[in-house]
C-alpha cells in the first residue's frame, strides 16, 4: 500500500503494512541491513515509503515525540522481529502495533505468538500518527 497523496505521512494502517509478512516485511529488512546499526527511530518507516526532505522531517519529528524508553522498546522489538534466523537464513517475523490508553504511564509491551509466528507490540498511552497530526493541525 503506498501513500495516497504527496505531503501525507504513514497512518497506523500503512507503518503495520510494512511489517506484514511476505515481501512487505522482507523490505523493511533491507532497509534495516542497510542502516548497518544506526536506525534512528521513525527513518525505517521513512525509508519504507520513501519520505524526503521536509515530509521526512515531519515524520522524524512526529516520530521524536515519543518517550525515550517507548521509541527504545518498540525498536528493540522491530530489530528482534526483523533479524530472526531460520536454519540460519534471515526470516523476518511479520509485526503488528497497537496504540492503546490505560491507567499507567507511557510504555510499550510486546507480545510474541509462536503459533504464527508474529509479534504485536501495544504502545500504551502515546498518542497514534495520525491522531499527533490531528492536533497539530488544529494549533494553526
Amino acid at each position: 500500500m503506498a501513500l495516497e497523496t504527496i505531503g501525507q505521512l504513514p497512518s497506523q494502517a500503512e507503518i503495520n503494512q510494512q511489517y506484514t509478512a511476505g515481501t512487505n516485511v522482507h523490505k523493511s529488512l533491507g532497509i534495516l541491513h542497510r542502516m548497518h546499526g544506526n536506525y534512528q527511530f521513525g527513518a525505517l518507516t521513512a525509508d519504507y515509503y520513501g519520505l524526503t526532505g521536509q515530509e521526512r522531517q515531519n515524520w522524524l519529528n512526529e516520530a521524536a515525540t515519543y518517550p525515550e524508553n517507548v521509541k527504545q522498546k518498540i525498536k528493540n522489538a522491530i530489530v528482534e522481529a526483523l533479524s530472526h534466523k531460520q536454519n540460519g537464513n534471515d526470516a523476518p517475523i511479520p509485526v503488528k502495533l497497537q496504540w492503546k490508553s490505560n491507567a499507567g504511564p507511557p510504555d510499550v509491551q510486546v507480545t510474541y505468538d509462536p503459533g504464527v509466528p508474529s509479534y504485536t507490540i501495544d504502545i500504551l498511552n502515546c498518542v497514534p500518527p495520525i491522531a499527533l497530526r490531528r492536533e497539530r493541525k488544529k494549533q494553526y
